[in-house]
């Protein structure tokens, strides 16, 4: 042999190699069936929210729309000067989805710079999702509270929490104005 390989598989190697890449297609495709399955049940709970995330947009333009005859709610209060704003940050805890997390901390550094345009002296933000988390900390910028693990299975109780924080921030602490930067699903497509 004199240190030369071999320059011709024998067929019981190319036999081998068949199977292997046949097995591995054979994984792939069970993979992809499991995406496919975990997308349209994703899809589907969107689907099913939409009608009430509508009657609560509704419910709350009403409410706004009355509110110029009610006084006293902290929460309805005009703040004509901007002097410190919130920027909620909400974005995925698993980052395998693209621009998802991107677009949303993009627009997120935007509507700071916005407030800070407008005249605010202090914009801090408030991450909901560890890629938020991350990203923010990683370019320094200043974060008043995270949110992190329940960005899968939300639940009433977790949006709670996060709310129950911004309105003690808005209603207590002077903020003037919280803007939440987020995603909305339109399609899969």
């Amino acid at each position: 042999a004199g240190g030369r390989g071999r320059l011709m598989a024998s067929s019981r190697d190319i036999k081998r190699q068949i199977e292997s890449i046949r097995g591995t297609r054979k994984i792939t495709r069970a993979l992809e069936l499991v995406a496919s399955a975990k997308l349209r049940r994703g899809q589907d709970r969107i689907e099913a929210l939409r009608p009430y995330a509508h009657s609560m947009r509704t419910l709350m333009a009403q409410s706004a729309r009355q509110s110029g005859k009610v006084t006293g709610l902290p929460l309805l209060d005009e703040r004509p000067e901007l002097k410190k704003g919130i920027v909620v940050v909400v974005t995925g805890d698993r980052g395998l989805a693209g621009a998802f997390n991107v677009n949303i901390l993009r627009r997120s550094y935007e509507v700071a710079q916005q407030m800070r345009d407008e005249g605010a002296d202090q914009v801090v933000f408030v991450a909901v999702g560890k890629k938020g988390v991350g990203t923010l900390r990683f370019r320094g910028l200043t974060i008043d509270r995270t949110f992190q693990g329940f960005s899968v299975n939300p639940s009433y109780a977790d949006a709670q929490q996060v709310a129950a924080h911004l309105v003690e921030r808005f209603t207590q602490d002077g903020y003037d104005r919280v803007t939440l930067v987020y995603n909305a699903f339109k399609t899969v497509m």
